[in-house]
């Protein structure tokens, strides 16, 4: 995932101040729904040796897609323009 954080200009909207790129790995699980619990995401982030960091992981409930984790992550779908 890159996340990409935009501070704006305070004199002008259209420029930004700064711009700070972090790109974090994570690994993601969906566990379908049964019948007796709702469908889950899991989302952990991964370490220096690419294993799931199971302290920062993040559990989801009623997210059955990886759409659904990026909405939950604070992510919006890009919208197509008319």
């Amino acid at each position: 995932m890159v996340w990409i954080f935009r501070i704006p200009h305070p004199d002008d909207v259209e420029t930004y101040t700064q711009v700070e790129t972090i790109v974090t790995k994570v690994a993601v699980s969906l566990i379908p729904a049964s019948a007796e619990k709702k469908a889950t995401a899991w989302v952990a982030p991964l370490n220096e040796d690419d294993e799931p960091d199971i302290n920062g992981a993040l559990a989801f409930e009623g997210v059955n897609s990886y759409e659904g984790v990026l909405v939950k992550l604070g992510f919006t779908p890009a919208l197509p323009a008319n």
